[in-house]
């Protein structure tokens, strides 16, 4: 799924692709279309109008429809083409739009996406509501902007953050003995912040789960799945029983004569608990039972409907079935052969999950087992023969049952051992060795509110009003769908849905044992409680705060979220809503992202084995690469990754100096700091805790902020931890967010120094840190705790070149530095693993940019405009800038011909036309690594290619030159920018050259749409001179204006220059064949008409008519003496031409009294020996007039004849 991202007061466009022209398209947007006061806003379908950017009658071909972007949050587009049925749409998508976020009294400082600071604190661990105030400004100095705070409703019995009893709620925690908060106190204190700190507050919202102790679960236990509303889990509960009980025998020592320890365990004391479980706990129990059949009762059932069903009786030796009282699907009729046989039966689970309480279908079954049996003696003996077929048939699927639950169970089984592993044995893992009930052996996923029991009571519980009271927890599957409820019954076929329906069964859920998952159905009248408490919770949340981040996002039901997150957005329209998504696929992430109107992305700097995947994640979620192409104000709409929060560490992670080493803390820091993203770190992070915060089990709390030189016990300052060097990445961050560096480039300088670059694109300015990681403590070399200092780079003499001497560039160190444009020529060279001898950076002198040379600037200052010089070239001339192909250019210049790139192959085009296909193609889709930019890096020869061939010609001169001086400046660019610059002139020039272009053309062209204007800009590559397929010359003595003259190269003589049209490029572009009377004026009306160029339509009709012969126009023009009449028709085309002529070109009836210079003033003269002039009108006469007499001669005859006359002429083959 694509992701489309926009900013508020953006217009987003529609346009009809080429399959939906032609047809009845109708599009509707959730977005509202007109702003109101009060800014809230509830989604509704709105149509919107087609408009029409043409002026002209029936031009559609630029319908579009738009809207303005005003209101922030996800949004749907849905098309109906030729349907009005709303239900029946033809296609739809997405579109997303950001939140402006702002700070400070009345929101007057806007706060950027990519310069967030975001920093997550356990409100838990804050004390007291009236000391949050000093706890949090520990934030605010370290250079935070945004704090998330876990919830601060009232937690649930097992006092973890995210395990919430009461949503509506403030945590009474927070209160103290002469003061009650509430959640309006935590307001103001949220609006102060926002205020005077001018730092947003964030909180969670847990949508997914609720304690288990919550008190409103008693009242409606409907709003869990519980052993009521689910029967399905009710297996996996009696095997969560057997477990719990096992696990407390452990616990006493019951099992320790069978290799199970009752304190330390080992790695050889996971195969005894394998073994125990499979041979001795779980048999006994029969758990196969839920899945399976009773024979003898349905044995019994099948006998009696048989007997009641058909009569069979011996005639001539063969069992012949009789109707009697027959089941409403049999039908005698059909043949019981091989053949056609029904399918074999499958167990149709018993809804109540009850112990052999499963069927079959026994109409099927009938039609299936009953049959003749022609070795029985009699009807009895018969009917007992298809009883025993049948039961054998269920103690077959009896078995195939067990077999699959001791699959799952084995399954099972291995699960609880990798829990047990992690839990008790692996080094990796905690190490647990007591029993007490936050360590138990194995998890529990159900909550039993009841005293515990014997089993047979506890199954029989299942089946009371005791159901409904047991519950299942949550938890989270690994490598799980987050699209499917792991807790629901799949609504599929028993085949499809039996692995899906078994997570609890197959213990595949890595459970929280204090929280219940919340059963919300499909729709608030599924649950109407649950969907009203949470909305109630949401709503208040997002009064108090400004904005959410989504608590187990992939495991919370998409419409149940799109729900809530609507009502949030109708309180606070620019909500900042973010998230983790465990999906591992970006696909699936942008399905959330889409529907749910995520801002960002929660992505994990911790993820990374090494400092080169942590640069590797720095410049994929960190911007958009340095030397990347100028975007338009108005382009094609392409999908992008989406925005990522990125975190050094999460409060989720385990902690950095256990995961790597203290020294890696400040580098990794700085590394993220550099991304061109929203950032976020987790308190305790930068004051070095040498440990993960645990969100359940820790009890201290933070500590406090004080401007004491030297903080007591429970305070911080900037001498604290590493806080200091946070406060300088988080400056840095918010000033690359806020002053528009928003080009990224990674450098991989050794194995653990990574040099990030940020480039402003504008002020042509970028910052350089340079970081050296320390990921394992193997990679700690003479590195000590020391003071940070700030160094300062002075220029050297030598006016290109700057160096910073490190004497020492230990692990933890990272340095950063802002230069010029010419800082994007940054090299960093080491010398050894610790340190960096050289930072230099090799480019052009300031003065040879910016001040060039006083020759140079004169002649920039004293050139004409482009558009100056382009006002005095005509199409023609144009055509040569923007068009002809490698032939056209080398019949024109031996030697010369279409530009060739390395990896592309030669340019479609010599002109620009060529190097724009390109370009189009690679600045859309940023693609700087394509063979185009590659070139371009590597030297400067395109740009001297365009000046140079332009300045071979007279007419385009002028504009060669203006080229030439602008290339002098592109020169001086950095190689690695070159691409997006080279593209900035060029396209800059071509979109000035094509406007040229068409107001230069008629009317029709200047208002058409866009598919018209480019259809007349692609007819200019058919018009031009060519030297060698030159038209006949016209005479002296037609109307004015004359054509256009160059100087023949050979001869010295002044010739004119008439434009022609080229049958087809390349093949037909020059020579002989490029001129062909047939397809000249089939294409003149659309080429030359249409576009306004009535000159060269009139010098091109004049130029054929004096090549009349016989009748007939020439179909191979051949220059005119070497003309060839082998098509009757293209006289008629001729004809046709001037007619549309006389009725398209102002005073068209003109031409019939201009002038035509005879080349054949009869058949049977040799071309040019004794030219003669006449109308026009009397050369249509004649030609009419021959038609009359008919036409006689055959046209093979007269290219034998024109060949016996020019003997040098090639054969051509006839058509």
């Amino acid at each position: 799924m694509l992701y489309f991202s926009f900013i508020s007061e953006w217009f987003v466009r529609f346009a009809l692709g080429p399959s939906l022209l032609g047809h009845r398209v109708r599009l509707f947007v959730n977005h509202p279309l007109t702003e109101e006061k009060g800014g809230s806003y509830q989604k509704s379908w709105n149509e919107l109008p087609w408009q029409n950017s043409s002026k002209n009658a029936n031009d559609c071909f630029d319908a579009y429809a738009e809207f303005r972007c005003f209101i922030a949050g996800p949004f749907r587009y849905v098309f109906l083409c030729d349907t009005d049925n709303f239900e029946d749409f033809s296609g739809s998508g997405y579109l997303q739009i950001i939140p402006q976020l702002t700070v400070g009294v009345d929101g007057h400082v806007q706060l950027p996406l990519n310069a967030i600071q975001c920093q997550t604190v356990l409100s838990k661990l804050l004390g007291p509501f009236e000391q949050w105030e000093s706890r949090l400004r520990v934030s605010k100095e370290c250079g935070y902007n945004m704090i998330h705070l876990s919830p601060i409703q009232t937690l649930g019995v097992s006092d973890s953050a995210y395990s919430i009893s009461n949503h509506l709620e403030l945590n009474p925690m927070f209160s103290t003995k002469g003061k009650i908060y509430t959640m309006q106190d935590v307001a103001k204190l949220v609006q102060k912040l926002h205020d005077e700190w001018q730092v947003l507050l964030i909180s969670d919202v847990v949508w997914n789960h609720t304690a288990k102790n919550s008190s409103w679960l008693i009242d409606h236990p409907e709003c869990a799945y519980n052993l009521e509303n689910s029967p399905h889990l009710r297996p996996a509960f009696v095997l969560d029983r057997i477990l719990y009980h096992f696990g407390r025998e452990v616990a006493d020592g019951k099992w320790t004569n069978c290799g199970i320890p009752k304190d330390k365990w080992e790695g050889y004391h996971l195969e005894n608990l394998r073994r125990v479980l499979l041979d001795q706990v779980l048999p006994p129990h029969r758990l196969h039972e839920f899945f399976q059949v009773d024979v003898d009762k349905l044995g019994a059932e099948f006998a009696s409907k048989i007997a009641g069903a058909f009569q069979f009786r011996l005639i001539d030796d063969c069992l012949v079935p009789l109707r009697t009282n027959l089941l409403p699907r049999l039908e005698l009729g059909k043949p019981c052969a091989q053949e056609e046989k029904t399918l074999p039966l499958v167990i149709v689970q018993c809804p109540d999950y009850k112990r052999f309480g499963s069927t079959v279908d026994m109409e099927q079954a009938i039609l299936t087992f009953n049959q003749p049996k022609p070795d029985c003696v009699d009807e009895q003996q018969r009917q007992w023969r298809c009883v025993d077929d049948f039961r054998a048939c269920l103690q077959r699927l009896n078995d195939d049952s067990a077999t699959r639950c001791w699959n799952h169970l084995r399954d099972a089984v291995n699960a609880l051992l990798g829990h047990v592993n992690y839990e008790r044995v692996a080094d990796y893992g905690l190490k647990h060795a007591d029993y007490e009930s936050h360590h138990a052996l194995l998890p529990k996923y159900f909550e039993n509110p009841y005293e515990n029991a014997d089993l047979q009571t506890e199954e029989a519980m299942m089946y009371n009003e005791k159901a409904k009271h047991i519950m299942a927890l949550n938890g989270w599957v690994m490598n799980d769908d987050p699209l499917k409820n792991f807790a629901e019954f799949p609504s599929k076929t028993p085949e499809q849905w039996v692995n899906d329906a078994l997570v609890y069964f197959r213990r595949e859920l890595i459970c929280w044992d204090d929280s219940v998952k919340l059963r919300y159905g499909q729709t608030p009248e599924d649950c109407p409680f649950l969907w009203k408490y949470m909305t109630d919770y949401t709503e208040l949340t997002a009064k108090t705060f400004y904005g959410f981040r989504l608590d187990n996002c992939h495991s919370t039901p998409l419409h149940v979220a799109e729900y809530l997150l609507e009502k949030a957005r109708y309180i606070k329209p620019d909500l900042y809503v973010y998230a983790e998504l465990f999906t591992r696929d970006e696909n699936l992430d942008n399905l959330f992202i889409n529907r749910l109107g995520i801002t960002s992305i929660v992505r994990e700097a911790q993820n990374a084995g090494d400092s080169h995947e942590e640069g590797r994640l720095v410049f994929r979620y960190g911007g958009i690469p340095v030397s990347s192409f100028f975007q338009r104000p108005i382009r094609p709409l392409m999908s992008r990754v989406s925005h990522a929060m990125f975190f050094d560490v999460t409060h989720d992670n385990c902690c950095p100096i256990q995961a790597r080493t203290i020294y890696d803390t400040f580098p990794s820091a700085a590394l993220v700091a550099m991304a061109g993203c929203a950032i976020g770190s987790n308190r305790g992070f930068d004051e070095l805790v040498p440990y993960q915060i645990d969100v359940v089990r820790e009890k201290r709390l933070y500590c406090s902020w004080t401007d004491c030189e030297k903080p007591e016990a429970g305070q911080v300052n900037f001498s604290s931890g590493m806080m200091i060097g946070r406060r300088a990445i988080n400056d840095l961050h918010y000033f690359l967010g806020t002053a528009g560096f928003d080009e990224v480039y990674v450098d991989q300088i050794t194995e653990d120094v990574v040099a990030v670059t940020r480039h402003n694109p504008i002020m042509h300015q970028s910052v350089i840190l340079v970081s050296r990681t320390c990921f394992s403590p193997d990679k700690i070399n003479r590195a000590t705790v020391c003071q940070s200092e700030m160094v300062n780079a002075e220029p050297s003499s030598m006016s290109f070149m700057t160096d910073v001497e490190f004497v020492e560039f230990p692990p933890g160190s990272a340095i950063a530095l802002r230069t010029d444009l010419l800082g994007l020529g940054f090299r960093m060279r080491s010398c050894s693993g610790t340190d960096l001898e050289k930072m230099a950076h090799e480019g052009y002198d300031p003065v040879l940019i910016f001040n060039l040379t006083d020759n140079l600037a004169l002649a920039l200052f004293q050139a004409p405009s482009l558009r100056t010089i382009l006002s005095g070239m005509t199409l023609q001339d144009l055509n040569r800038v923007l068009f002809r192909c490698h032939e056209e250019e080398a019949d024109e210049h031996p030697g010369a011909g279409a530009y060739y790139i390395p990896g592309v192959g030669n340019l479609v085009y010599c002109g620009l036309q060529g190097m724009t296909i390109l370009l189009n193609t690679v600045r859309l889709k940023n693609d700087l690594g394509h063979p185009f930019c590659e070139h371009i890096r590597k030297g400067d020869w395109l740009v001297d290619y365009i000046a140079d061939r332009l300045i071979r010609n007279h007419h385009t001169k002028d504009l060669g030159l203006w080229f030439k001086n602008m290339f002098e400046l592109y020169k001086a660019v950095p190689y690695n920018l070159k691409p997006c610059y080279f593209d900035a002139i060029v396209s800059g020039s071509y979109r000035i050259i094509r406007e040229t272009v068409w107001r230069k053309m008629s009317k029709f062209i200047n208002s058409g749409s866009s598919f018209v204007r480019n259809l007349a800009l692609a007819s200019l590559a058919f018009c031009a001179y060519a030297k060698s397929a030159q038209l006949p010359q016209l005479s002296d003595k037609i109307h004015p204006p004359l054509p256009n003259t160059v100087v023949d190269s050979v001869t010295g003589s002044s010739v004119q220059a008439l434009t022609s049209l080229s049958a087809g490029l390349p093949h037909f572009s020059c020579g002989l064949f490029r001129n062909w009377g047939r397809d000249t004026f089939i294409a003149l009306p659309g080429i030359l008409l249409i576009t306004g160029r009535y000159d060269e339509a009139r010098y091109t009709i004049l130029a054929y008519a004096g090549c009349l012969r016989h009748g007939l126009i020439p179909n191979l023009l051949g220059g005119g003496a070497f003309a060839r009449y082998n098509c009757r028709d293209a006289v008629w085309w001729w004809l046709y031409s001037i007619k549309c002529y006389t009725e398209i070109a102002p005073n068209g009836e003109e031409i019939l009294s201009d002038t035509v210079r005879r080349l054949y003033p009869s058949d049977d003269v040799v071309a040019s020996q004794k030219c003669t002039e006449q109308p026009l009108a009397d050369t249509i006469q004649e030609a009419m007039q021959r038609h009359f007499e008919g036409i006689s001669v055959r046209t093979l005859l007269f290219t034998i004849v024109l060949l016996s006359v020019h003997e040098h002429i090639p054969p051509v083959k006839e058509t």
